[in-house]
């Protein structure tokens, strides 16, 4: 099963609470975090790194020092853990998003907003462009979303990044199923989407079964913080 989570940065913390979760990063990390200026930025970094920690010492059951990473040769991290233990995060405005499972997974959010859809003929496939001209009006920024989100995903649990071209493959969406054409894919692969108010969520497994939750900031700090 892949487990889906979501944590928003806009729950109010103390000053005092987020050094504390400070404290709990790698030092390049807190390196990074000692040259932003903008708390909301600060969070992003801070958030994404405790979830996954909080979540893994949950899910796997190590503590502390037990938790450390590896990285495929495209520098996408997973835990080793007897068998590899996947993970994988994204985050937009105000939500840092994150997927587990036992195999390859990925994950992406983005907020809606106003786009210019000439973006779709150079990211999009020719079939995924005449799918988004094909849409109503009222329904084309929505879409554009559904396949942006989808392919991030896809692209996020083959951990190539950028070397792995968006319109290489397409991916076409209807009321009853989400399809992935793409020749170098053997596997079958489902697709999740979850909605979080003005935010698109997707996720791309190996797995059919999906849970999905919302982890309050305090829940973390009361886990992992020691006063």
């Amino acid at each position: 099963m892949v487990e889906v989570f979501a944590l928003n940065i806009a729950e109010p913390i103390s000053s005092y609470e987020l050094n504390k979760l400070i404290t709990l990063v790698s030092e390049e990390k807190k390196k990074r975090i000692d040259s932003i200026h903008f708390v909301e930025d600060k969070k992003r970094l801070v958030y994404g790194d405790v979830l996954i920690k909080y979540l893994l010492i949950k899910r796997v059951g190590l503590h502390g020092n037990g938790i450390s990473y590896k990285y495929n040769e495209y520098g996408k991290p997973f835990l080793e853990y007897g068998q590899s233990f996947n993970f994988n995060i994204s985050h937009s405005g105000n939500w840092i998003v994150s997927a587990l499972s036992l195999n390859e997974v990925g994950i992406d959010i983005e907020q809606i907003k106003i786009v210019d859809f000439r973006i779709a003929k150079r990211f999009f496939s020719k079939l995924e462009y005449m799918d988004l001209n094909n849409k109503s009006e009222n329904n084309k920024l929505d879409y554009f979303y559904d396949l942006w989100t989808l392919k991030e995903s896809y692209i996020k649990y083959l951990g190539k990044g950028l070397y792995y071209p968006l319109n290489s493959f397409s991916i076409r969406k209807n009321r009853r199923s989400i399809q992935l054409f793409d020749e170098q894919e053997r596997k079958t692969l489902y697709f999740k989407q979850y909605k979080l108010g003005s935010y698109k969520l997707s996720v791309c497994s190996e797995e059919k079964h999906f849970f999905y939750s919302v982890i309050n900031i305090k829940t973390i700090i009361k886990e992992l913080v020691k006063s």
